[in-house]
């Protein structure tokens, strides 16, 4: 099935966009997202590469963007790496999980996983600013 996906973005989730919405600014994989509130899609690139597209959702909105077809231009890319096969259980509903680092300072892992696949990044949330 991972063939399927190559070269395209995929929605997340059965139904309408998945969505982030963040008070302050977080990294991905090394993208800085900032503060505000974004529909989420997955990237997988021809060579078989995953990232999260992240799209402002008010623009997604705006220019009637929908997750069922047509194609859209993720404003934010964050890189995430395929393990495939890792999971000791197979998971039946997909999960979308950050960990924290315990005094880690905002350090942390994202972990997508479905069946007994994961994609990862690290993390880092930035404390809001004043």
């Amino acid at each position: 099935m991972m063939d399927k996906l190559k070269g395209k973005m995929n929605r997340l989730g059965k139904d309408w966009f998945t969505t982030l919405i963040t008070s302050s600014e977080l990294e991905i994989g090394g993208a800085k997202i900032a503060a505000g509130s974004y529909v989420v899609g997955l990237h997988c690139d021809k060579d078989g590469k995953f990232a999260l597209a992240f799209m402002d959702s008010s623009k997604a909105m705006k220019d009637g963007i929908n997750p069922f077809g047509g194609d859209w231009k993720p404003e934010i890319v964050a890189p995430l790496t395929l393990n495939k096969g890792v999971a000791k259980d197979s998971v039946s509903k997909m999960t979308m999980t950050f960990t924290s680092e315990e005094n880690g300072g905002g350090k942390a892992t994202f972990t997508l996983a479905w069946g007994k696949h994961t994609l990862t990044a690290p993390a880092q949330l930035h404390a809001p600013k004043k």
